[in-house]
């Protein structure tokens, strides 16, 4: 019913405290306190790369492309590179109301 896989329904509810204690909102609190990350986003840090992604992205650049083609376009400038990684966690933190 739920669209995922029984596995992972079975994860979610262990991590959260088993069958007869599992609150939604306490997993989702949690999962929000977990997601939190000690520093801030590279793309967050370095605003012109942060532009220069949102433009691939509107030209429908996979983040795989733009990490790819910042490394070989800026190869001696680390602060002007970024993993896919980095993109899809930006792309996804952004979809969750996150700024």
């Amino acid at each position: 019913m739920l669209g995922r896989a029984p596995s992972t329904v079975s994860r979610e509810i262990k991590r959260n405290g088993g069958r007869r204690c599992y609150r939604a909102n306490k997993a989702e609190q949690a999962a929000w306190d977990r997601a939190h990350r000690p520093k801030t986003c590279k793309l967050a840090e370095t605003p012109a790369l942060a532009l220069i992604v949102a433009e691939k992205l509107q030209l429908e650049w996979s983040p795989d492309q733009i990490a790819g083609w910042l490394k070989s376009t800026y190869p001696d400038d680390e602060s002007f590179q970024v993993s896919h990684e980095t993109i899809y966690k930006t792309l996804f933190i952004q979809a969750r109301g996150r700024p």
